[in-house]
């Protein structure tokens, strides 16, 4: 007799308080696992697509400024605009262009901000257009 043949054809052990793992948890430890943690995301994070800052000309500054002086004499009598404006990138050189449309509340000239009702704030450096309800006011 082999030293193994006396526990042969003895019942496997079972656990009085631990119930045992189903087939599907237990092939789940062997599952494929990535060696290289965050590389997708770093892959992701590189191929993503960000727009160059394009600098202002001096006939954009001037349209933009009679637009920022129309604005500071009405400020109160606004209630709606869009403001094209620049936002940097956190991660990368560049940024996007995005619009915003609300009803502003106050120009700070000091600080060179717009602030709107629904407290966003943007710094007038970003601010690359701004289209009131009507043009036509700007046109005289």
């Amino acid at each position: 007799m082999n030293g193994y043949d006396s526990i042969l054809y003895f019942n496997h052990y079972e656990p009085r308080y631990h119930p045992r793992m189903s087939m599907e948890s237990r092939s789940g430890q062997f599952a494929p696992f990535s060696s290289l943690s965050g590389y997708e995301e770093s892959i992701q994070e590189e191929a993503r697509l960000v727009d160059s800052y394009h600098e202002k000309t001096e006939e954009s500054y001037q349209i933009l400024n009679q637009k920022f002086i129309y604005l500071l004499e009405n400020l109160s009598k606004i209630q709606s605009m869009k403001v094209f404006y620049f936002q940097k990138d956190l991660r990368k050189e560049g940024g996007s262009y995005l619009w915003y449309q609300g009803t502003p509340k106050k120009m700070d000239l000091g600080n060179r901000f717009l602030l709107f009702h629904d407290s966003f704030k943007i710094s007038f450096d970003q601010i690359v257009d701004i289209q009131f309800e009507t043009e036509e006011i700007l046109e005289n």
